[in-house]
């Protein structure tokens, strides 16, 4: 039985939440609502937040799934807003995210 992960639905997003660190946080939880929330409202239809990873190194890795070229152009802007808003939660001033699209980029 793994204790480093869970699953979390949020609207049409089904996300695994992940920490090498033990079991996922309430603040992985809000990192998870905060990008599900820039991914409906940035992205296509087709694009679902798929899996957030908190790494050893303090770092996040955030999966998003889509079939949309056009998708793959947008993320690297969200990377960039989802990254600054986990710097300035309070109590999470060295972490930074990552964000990778799994089978693209």
């Amino acid at each position: 039985m793994e204790f480093d992960s869970d699953w979390l639905t949020l609207g049409r997003h089904r996300v695994r939440l992940r920490s090498t660190n033990g079991f996922p946080t309430e603040v992985m939880r809000a990192l998870a609502e905060t990008s599900r929330l820039a991914i409906d409202n940035n992205m296509s239809a087709r694009a679902r937040l798929v899996e957030i990873v908190f790494q050893q190194d303090k770092t996040y890795d955030i999966g998003v799934g889509t079939t949309l070229v056009e998708d793959k152009v947008c993320a690297p802007q969200l990377e960039a807003a989802i990254a600054g808003r986990v710097r300035s939660a309070p109590g999470s001033s060295e972490r930074h995210g990552q964000h990778r699209q799994p089978g693209g980029g």
